[in-house]
This record gives C-alpha cells, structure tokens and sequence, in this order.
C-alpha cells in the first residue's frame, strides 16, 4: 500500500456509519432482574452539592437519582434494568468544586450539567472526559446507545486524551479531599493527572473558573472529531490553548509537579488529536469494500483537496489536484492506467503563493480481484527557476491487497529507482530494495473535514532497506518500526486520512465526475 502525501484517492458513495445507535439497545430495558447497586463519582476535582441522574438507553427513560452532598460520590440502585446507561450531574445552588489549576474550591455554576455514557449497569466516573463522549455521541446522533456504540465513544476519548487510563468511567482520585496529598501511578491517580492538567490550561481564562473554561473549549472542538481549535471550520474565540497537544503535554508536568504525582507523565502524553470509533475487538470485519481500484476507469475526472500537517509546529499545507484517467499508457515496461494530475500547493506560511505541479502516476490491476499494482510516477515542477523532473518506478509494483480480514497483514519487496532532473541535468540516480509489512487493522468510523466515513484502517512497518546511489556508495536502514498508519474509506477506497510521524493528511473536499462527497 504505497501511498504518498499527496493525491491518491476516491470513493463512489458507500455504506453507512460503524453501528454508533439506532436499532437494538442489545438487551436494555425493564425485566425481572435484581436491582443492582453503582457508584457515581464526579470529578474536576471534587465536586459537592450536585444532583446525579440515571438514565435508560435512551437517554431520556429515567431510572434513578440522588444527591451528592460532601463525601464526592453517591451509591445508586437501578431496579430491573439492564444494558446502557446515562448519567446527568446537574449542579445545585450551593454546588462547589475544586479547581486543580486555582488549587481551591470555588463554586460550581449552577445548573451547569455533565454527562457519563456506560455500556451497562456499573459504577461510573462523571468528568469533562465522559462529557466529551457525551457530545461526540450527540454529533453521531448515537442514542438510543448500544453496548457497542457506548463502548467505542469511550473509547475514542480515552484514545486522545488518555491513553494511560484503562477507562475514562473509573472514579479518579478527588483532588480536594482533604485525605489527597499525592497522586499514585495507578489508573486513580493518572485519571486526576489528566483532569488536573486540563483544568491547568484555563489558568489564565478571566471567568476564574479554568477548568470550566478548558471544557467549555473542548466541548466545542470535539463536535467535528478533531481537537485542532476550530468547529466546523471556523475559529473558535477565547481558546485556552493555542496548541492542544503541546500545551496539554506540558500542563501535564505542572500538574505532576503541583500534586505530587508518582508515575511518568510521558505515558500520559496526547500524540493523536482525531476522535475515532474503532470496530470492536471481536469484530471480524474485511478489507475487500475498501479496495482502491476504483482510478482504473478510463476517462473518469476528480478533484481531490488534502491538508498536510505537521503536528509538531502546527504548520499546513494545502494540496489541491483536479486529475483525469487514461488506459493503455505504458510505464516501466508495463500496460498501465495513468492518472494525470494538475496539483497546486500552499503553505501556511506563505499562503500568497502558490506551487504548481503535474503528477502523472501509474496503476494497474493485480491478477486477483482487489488488488492494486502501482508503478511509480512522474512529477513535474517549477522552483527557484528550475524546472525539476522526478521519476519514481517500482519493479515488480507495489501491490495494494484488500483481500484481508481483521487482523491479516502481508509482505512485499520490491526494487524503486528514483531519478531527479534540474532543467535537464541528472541530479539524483538511486536504487533502494523496499521491504514492509501492512496490517489490517479494522474497521473505525473517522470524521474529517470531508465528512463521517466508515473506514479500513491499515498500519504500515518498515523492513530493513538497502539504498544504491549513483556514485556506487550502499546505504542501509534498520527497519522494524511503523512507518504510518492509513484510513480508506469503505465502499470503494476514498484516502481519508494519513498519519506519518508527526506528519497528518486529512481529506478536506472531494469531487468525482462532477459530484460532492461528504461521507458514507
């Protein structure tokens, strides 16, 4: 699966979301079982005087509520229900909380409310995480909840903003109970480091409340599945965070510092800052519906716009490309497909101008169905006045299987010559044996600027590599490390996400014969 940052991708409209709600709550509603009992534990720190409400699947048949006075957390029996729940803090008059970043307790606005999704009858944490899950699910318009959806929605919040926890629903440990004065490298512990260092990035928001402000923030930046400080698009105003993955990863060592912690606050480090719901791990789910040889259409016309990230300075670029399909054009010694690209690139930094290019890549089909052979490209551009050719080929081509279930991965090699021209000049000659292993990872449901799609997700690993450069000097790579992860969409194979390093490509827009795609 060879797949550069740049133009390759389609997808003629296709299935429809990973089961994120709707139909079977599997098994929820009244019966004759015992009545069960849960704990409800809030947390921004420790909150008083707040009301805890228990729903059924639907988010709205209620089951039980009670009153959280000053001991922080509250038991709950639920009768004769089982399958997902929702619950609702709502805080009262007198409601307080303690600040981690103010390190005090202020008052809690009342009738401010927060939400918890369970994939069942079981005790559960309430705190600006499951509050996210709460929202995201409104965008994915997941209830009635299922045992799955609820599951995944977690999850993909714990993905982003908690790795190190086993669940973002275990209670944390209250910072603000008078019997805390340090935080262990247990999941309590990490849970509050993470809380604390949310509540630490609103430190200089003027409401004096930070970790109100952090929330209020996030729970706008999530609706469109990406924390990358904008809504749909458009600005958010009074961010506390310019950067939420670096800011976050250093309010996480103030955090530690200010409260003792005992752990490694790296293993706590956000690196992934897109929302992803993933199939489950008993899914067993394949690749087939999301195989790429879609381009092999003689005549077909589609425009492609990708954003190019580096998440290490938050630096863009913008590729957009309008290409056309030709059949029968020979490449390498081979009958290919050739998808000719006008490209035009720009940076964030110089958004006034604009780099032009012409990509011509080549592809043909495998002798087994689903399958994809490419074979290289010739690219073309001007810069600093010199008019610079590329020639990429790869001997056999680089095949592309879609004929994967979950799970299934497989191996090639093969031999890419590389040569660069300056205005006619030979400046590059190079010959690397190319060695990787792709994995099918599964199925995610992924939002990006494009829209929701039902994805495959791919992990690639580098094998060893040995280069020959044009003097006759042998360089070899170690391999053994991921090169990237990759989303295709399902229905027939639309590039919608690239994840390289630190280095992200989303789908912003796609059109294919003259019509918009916004999501399958």
């Amino acid at each position: 699966m060879v797949i550069s940052l740049r133009n390759n991708s389609l997808i003629l409209l296709s299935s429809v979301l990973l089961a994120c709600g709707g139909g079977s709550n599997s098994g929820a509603g009244v019966s004759s079982i015992s009545t069960q009992s849960i704990m409800a534990t809030p947390s921004l720190g420790k909150v008083s005087q707040v009301k805890i409400e228990v729903y059924q699947a639907d988010g709205e048949s209620l089951l039980a509520s009670s009153i959280i006075g000053g001991e922080g957390n509250a038991e709950i029996s639920i009768e004769g229900y089982e399958g997902p729940i929702l619950a609702k803090l709502t805080a009262l008059e007198n409601a307080k909380y303690f600040d981690e970043a103010l390190a005090t307790t202020i008052d809690l606005p009342e009738g401010l409310i927060l939400h918890a999704l369970s994939s069942s009858v079981n005790d559960i944490a309430i705190t600006p995480l499951t509050e996210l899950a709460y929202q995201y699910a409104l965008v994915l318009d997941s209830f009635p909840l299922s045992t799955a959806s609820a599951l995944m929605l977690n999850d993909a919040i714990k993905s982003v903003f908690a790795p190190n926890l086993a669940s973002i629903l275990s209670a944390p440990v209250l910072l603000g109970d008078t019997a805390v004065n340090s935080l262990a490298d247990d999941d309590a512990g990490n849970y509050a480091l993470v809380l604390a260092a949310l509540a630490l990035l609103g430190d200089d928001d003027t409401s004096g409340q930070p970790a109100i402000a952090t929330l209020k923030a996030l729970a706008q930046d999530i609706v469109d599945g990406r924390v990358d400080g904008r809504k749909n698009d458009e600005a958010i105003t009074n961010l506390p965070y310019n950067s939420f993955m670096s800011d976050f990863n250093m309010a996480l060592k103030d955090a530690a510092a200010t409260y003792a912690y005992q752990g490694d606050t790296n293993k706590s480090n956000v690196s992934d800052m897109i929302l992803v719901l993933r199939e489950p791990e008993t899914g067993t789910s394949t690749a087939e519906d999301c195989s790429q040889t879609w381009q092999l259409v003689d005549g077909l016309a589609y425009q492609m716009v990708y954003e190019v990230t580096n998440l290490d300075n938050g630096i863009k670029t913008t590729t957009s490309s309008d290409t056309t399909t030709k059949s029968g054009v020979e490449f390498n010694g081979e009958q290919t497909f050739e998808a000719r690209s006008v490209v035009e690139v720009v940076s964030s930094i110089a958004p006034d101008q604009v780099f032009e290019s012409v990509d011509q890549r080549y592809f043909s089909a495998a002798e087994i169905n689903a399958r994809l052979l490419t074979h290289g490209f010739v690219e073309t551009t001007m810069q600093d006045g010199f008019n610079i050719e590329t020639i990429e080929s790869n001997t056999p081509g680089a095949l592309s299987r879609f004929d994967l279930s979950r799970g299934d991965s497989y191996s090639q090699t093969f031999q890419q010559r590389r040569k660069v021209e300056a205005n006619g000049v030979p400046v590059q000659d190079a010959s690397t044996e190319v060695e990787y292993e792709i994995l099918y990872e599964g199925r995610e449901t992924i939002i990006v600027p494009a829209g929701a799609f039902e994805a495959c997700k791919f992990s690639l690993y580098n094998g060893p590599r040995k280069e020959s450069v044009s003097d006759g000097a042998i360089i070899e790579i170690a391999g053994g490390e991921k090169g990237s992860d990759i989303w295709i969409s399902s229905g027939s194979g639309l590039l919608l996400r690239q994840l390289v390093g630190q280095t992200e490509e989303l789908l912003l827009e796609a059109t294919i014969a003259d019509e918009a795609i916004t999501g399958n």
